[in-house]
Formats: C-alpha cells, sequence, structure tokens
C-alpha cells in the first residue's frame, strides 16, 4: 500500500487528505468525456453543470417531509428505538460512526450500485426529472436503466456529510466504470447544504486529458474509509473547485466526467443531506 496525500482547494480554502492505496496511475492520452460521446448538447456544455429550479415551495415542502420520515424510520431500525422531535440537520447527534455506517446502507447505492430508495415514495412523478434534464441535457435521458439484465434500477440516494467528520471522499470522476459512461447525475439540497457543505465541482473539468490526471487503484482508504472509486490525487490543471451552491428547490445537472467531490462539510453544527440520482442516455 501507498501512503500519499490528496491536496485540493474548494472555494479557495485548502483542504487535504490522508491516503492510502494499493497504487496510483496516470490515465492514457484521451479526453474521456468526447471519447464516450459527450452527453451534454446545450450551452452549458463548456462548464460541465447547470444550476436550475427544481421543485416549487408547496411541493418542495413534501419532499422534505417524505424524506424527514424516511431517515427517521430507518435511523429508528439502526438505533431499535424510537425518536421523538426528529430534526433532519441534526441527524449527526443522533448516531456514533457504527450507526451512521449502518444507516447508510439503507439510502446509498451500495458497492455494486444496486440498492437505495424507490422512486416511489418520491411526492411527484419521477418521469418530470427524466423530462427536466432531457430539455436541460439537449437528448433523452431516464433514470430507469436495466443492468445485469436482471435489475432495473428505479431508485435515488442521499449523500450525508456530518459536520467535522470524514464522511467526505476525494475528487474523482464517475465514468471509470462500463455501466457510468452515458450519465448525468444530479445533486439537489435536502438538509444543511450551503457555501461550506454543498458539492464541489471543477469547472470545465471534463475536457481535462487522462494523461494529466493521477488516480487511485485499487483497495483505497481516505482518511481511514474505504473508498472505491477512483480518487484523483492529482491533476496538472489544478484541483481547484467550487461550490455551485443550489439553493432550496434547485437543482445542480453535471456530468460526472467534470472531477467533483472532496465537500466536507465545515458547518460546525448541521448535517449536510443531499438527493442524488442518475439519469442515462442511450
Amino acid at each position: 500500500m501507498i501512503n500519499t496525500n490528496c491536496n485540493f482547494t474548494i472555494n479557495g480554502i485548502p483542504i487535504n487528505l490522508d491516503v492510502k492505496t494499493k497504487k496510483l496511475v496516470t490515465g492514457k492520452d484521451e479526453i474521456l468525456y468526447l471519447k464516450h460521446g459527450g452527453g451534454i448538447d446545450t450551452n452549458w456544455d463548456y462548464e460541465g453543470y447547470t444550476v436550475t429550479n427544481f421543485l416549487e415551495k408547496k411541493h418542495y415542502n413534501d419532499f422534505i417531509d417524505v424524506i424527514t420520515k424516511l431517515v427517521k424510520e430507518k435511523l429508528e431500525l439502526v438505533k431499535n428505538k424510537k425518536i421523538d422531535n426528529f430534526i433532519l440537520d441534526q441527524y449527526h447527534t443522533y448516531v456514533n460512526d457504527e450507526e451512521h455506517y449502518k444507516f447508510l446502507k439503507f439510502v446509498t447505492s451500495g458497492t455494486k450500485g444496486i440498492n437505495g430508495i424507490p422512486l416511489s415514495i418520491l411526492p411527484f412523478e419521477s418521469k418530470l426529472l427524466d423530462k427536466l434534464v432531457s430539455d436541460l441535457c439537449g437528448r433523452p435521458y431516464t433514470t430507469r436503466k436495466t443492468f445485469y439484465k436482471i435489475f432495473t434500477n428505479n431508485h435515488f440516494w442521499l449523500r450525508i456529510v456530518r459536520p467535522q467528520k470524514t464522511d467526505n471522499n476525494p475528487p474523482h470522476r464517475d465514468c471509470y466504470f462500463k455501466k457510468n459512461t452515458k450519465i448525468v447525475n444530479i445533486y439537489a439540497p435536502i438538509a444543511g447544504s450551503n457555501w461550506y457543505s454543498s458539492l464541489p465541482i471543477l469547472p470545465g473539468s471534463h475536457y481535462i486529458n487522462e494523461k494529466d490526471v493521477t488516480n487511485t487503484s485499487g483497495k483505497t482508504f481516505i482518511n481511514g474509509v474505504r473508498f472505491s472509486n477512483p480518487g484523483i490525487m492529482h491533476c496538472s490543471k489544478g484541483l481547484n473547485l467550487i461550490t455551485p451552491n443550489p439553493q432550496p428547490g434547485q437543482l445542480m445537472v453535471f456530468t460526472p466526467y467534470t472531477i467533483h467531490g472532496g465537500g466536507c462539510n465545515r458547518n460546525k453544527d448541521t448535517t449536510r443531506i443531499s438527493l442524488e440520482m442518475r439519469f442515462w442516455w442511450n
């Protein structure tokens, strides 16, 4: 195993992650975003992301109520007791590390990417999101896709980053696995998402050549926590990320060929929770 560090900035603030990985690799002379056919045929292709309105106030409040109920119910299963007066952005006060990692199994995609929360619990028709993303990207996208001939993705996920904890991943791309080569992602704030905590992104980085990027490979631990996706340790263009910071009722659509992530939660006493969904084009 190799011991190294990942140094980058978010909104100009230096971040350092301790990394232990099997090996470090530099990519081939190619731009994967172009090799795989791009994915954005509209005027935000250059930046690789855009922020747009998502839900009106009433529907957004209904959405938050659904997520709050879901998190409370799953948390009660983990703790095996009732929780009174649950407050979503205070999630971190209800769990220790062991309970947190157990809870994540209910709301994340899992190591094989086939877990998550059924779209059917959302208080709106998920096909509306298909249309929104398709219109924004200029080509048809859907959040339903069949893998391995037996599993159809019809789920969304929650990303939970506790304050002052090592829940954050390193800067990375989501396009190094075959099933992720024709996708865009969305990030929608649910709780505690602001300039200090929302998803960071490196604008235009989907056009950076792979030969200019050094990734982790094989078993990797970031600040002692196992991380499965290749993490970007170095980029010749620099790793100076920003937080577009969508507001409640908005969402960010972005190509996962951009360098993104690394988003530690620098709020002192507020958990950041966000909705994540992936959309595929044929």
